[in-house]
């Protein structure tokens, strides 16, 4: 049940604390006041979006908080499933900061918004004015038969299943998309040839281009490698030859100068270095050798290589040793096809087979409760001054080729509100008081079946007045009964059933206008609706009627 709420600067009201009690609550006020504002300030806490435009002062955040009396609910496992700390007495908070980023809490933890609507589905329900023509629709149908019939948890079983059918009817069809008649099997095993006789290597293409490089300029190295060498120990002259002379001089000097035999130790150890250098220039310059021969064929090599990155539109060998491994899997698995193509039928058969069974249990299920919600409805419709509506729910079944995620059933709710009129779709029967009046019988019906703790009905009065206003107020006082009821209502005969009452209005502050609540005293609540019966001018009669109402629906 929600006991409290607390607004903070939002859409018309700056600052807002409302406590709610048991039973039915009416929310007054003249239109315009904001009603329906503090209903979407409400709405945020169970889940719905918003932006920046429900600021009433843009430089600061907007912040909105419900305390729930859950601990009647049992909803204990979804707290722990969630990870969230479960507390009988529960907060809901949502923060909207001056970007338009929203943040959600539950009882200060922060949580997703998908989890914040999740619970404030098993919390609150409200019926806005355009739910009245939603019932129309095939989905909605769908959803209040499945209400009445308590089917969910053979739904939640049937969505499991039709989710495992939809994965093995997706991996059917990617397996026949991937091997389908364009499918070229000589094709593929030509590139798939052609790359494994390539022997590709990584690395390859860098090493050839390296070989070729010193292949071409072979001459150019050997001769650059021989003035080396001759430079390094030619004659006497070179550069060894003269370090020999230097290091003799030194040596014969080493027995009368420690230091000079140092210098001569160092000149000997250069010299040593520089012949090994010169030994090894000498190899290289053997082995540099003009090949013609494995020129070209580096060439060829080369060529290759590059042909084949040309060919595929890749840039590296890496590339083309992909696309080889790609070929051989796709060959592989086209041999290996005909078994692949087995499973995956007898998959998707089986799967569909599981749910196509959990489908035919669910249309059992609505099939059955079909005739005991037609026959409630008619009750209460009766009650509410439409005693020769009929309402006809017609279920028919698909075969197991046409599971849906609902089923297999397709659920069309029909009505006549005449005496011997043929029942048609909602839409093309019923006026406007006629679909308030509707719709208010299956949500009455439905709110004992789900065990919702509140329902908030948003002018679900409208098209209606009178008598009929008097009998849904007091359908709204039976729920209330049972449940936490909030009925916003422009009717006196609604307003007068309350066992609380709210009044929404305007007050104007300075330059801006604000929308305030209060609750009202009985002697207030008589002036509220005596000014609902008789508009701006209250009335003595107006006053005395309003007592009248009052008085009597406290009996």
């Amino acid at each position: 049940m929600l006991q409290h709420l607390s607004i903070r600067n939002y859409a018309l009201i700056d600052e807002l604390d409302l406590s709610f009690g048991e039973g039915l609550t009416v929310i007054t006020g003249e239109t315009g006041a904001g009603k329906s504002i503090l209903l979407g300030a409400l709405s945020l806490i169970l889940g719905q979006r918003a932006d920046t435009q429900v600021l009433l002062n843009p430089d600061m955040k907007c912040t909105v908080e419900g305390h729930f009396r859950i601990g009647h609910l049992s909803l204990e496992s979804f707290f722990e499933s969630e990870g969230l700390d479960y507390e009988p007495e529960t907060i809901l908070r949502r923060e909207i900061n001056t970007s338009g980023k929203s943040r959600a809490f539950i009882n200060d933890t922060p949580v997703t918004l998908a989890q914040m609507k999740t619970l404030g589905s098993f919390l609150v329900d409200i019926h806005s004015q355009h739910h009245n023509l939603l019932i129309g629709k095939a989905d909605f149908q769908t959803t209040m038969l499945d209400s009445y019939a308590a089917n969910e948890t053979v739904l939640k079983t049937y969505r499991k299943a039709f989710d495992a059918f939809r994965k093995a009817e997706a991996a059917w069809n990617n397996f026949r998309n991937d091997f389908d008649s364009s499918f070229d099997e000589d094709y593929v095993r030509f590139q798939l040839n052609e790359l494994q006789e390539a022997k590709l290597v990584e690395g390859e293409e860098e090493a050839l281009e390296k070989e070729l490089n010193l292949i071409a300029n072979a001459g150019d190295i050997k001769s650059r490698l021989s003035q080396v060498n001759d430079l390094l120990n030619g004659d006497d002259q070179s550069i060894c030859g003269g370090l020999s002379q230097i290091a003799a001089h030194l040596h014969k000097l080493s027995g009368q100068h420690e230091a000079i035999a140092h210098l001569a130790d160092r000149i000997q150890s250069t010299l040593i270095e520089l012949r090994d250098i010169q030994d090894a220039v000498e190899d290289l310059e053997q082995k540099t050798e003009a090949d013609p021969e494995r020129e070209e064929e580096v060439i060829r090599r080369l060529d290759l290589l590059r042909h084949l990155q040309q060919k595929h539109r890749v840039t590296d060998i890496g590339a083309l040793q992909q696309l080889e491994e790609k070929f051989r899997k796709m060959l592989t698995e086209w041999e290996g096809r005909e078994e692949a193509e087995k499973q995956l039928q007898e998959e998707l058969r089986n799967k569909r087979e599981e749910a196509f069974a959990v489908a035919k249990k669910l249309s059992m299920s609505r099939s059955k409760a079909i005739p005991a919600l037609q026959k409630e409805v008619e009750t209460l419709l009766a009650q509410l001054k439409m005693p020769d509506a009929r309402l006809a729910i017609q279920l028919q079944s698909a075969d197991e080729h046409g599971l849906t995620t609902s089923g297999v059933d397709a659920i069309r709710f029909l009505f006549s509100a005449n005496k011997g009129g043929q029942p048609v779709e909602i839409a093309k029967a019923a006026s406007g008081g006629e679909l308030s009046r509707l719709m208010l019988a299956i949500k009455s019906i439905l709110s004992s079946r789900l065990n919702l703790p509140t329902i908030i009905f948003d002018e679900i009065d409208t098209g209606i007045s009178g008598e009929v206003a008097d009998l849904a107020g007091r359908i709204m006082e039976e729920m209330g009964q049972n449940m936490q009821v909030v009925a916003v209502t422009h009717l006196p005969q609604i307003a007068g059933k309350g066992l609380h009452h709210l009044e929404v209005y305007k007050e104007n502050q300075g330059a801006s206008t604000a929308t305030r609540i209060r609750p009202l005293d009985t002697e207030a609540r008589v002036m509220a609706i005596a000014r609902m019966l008789s508009g701006s001018q209250t009335t003595d009669a107006a006053v005395e009627n309003a007592k009248v109402l009052l008085v009597k629906d406290r009996k």
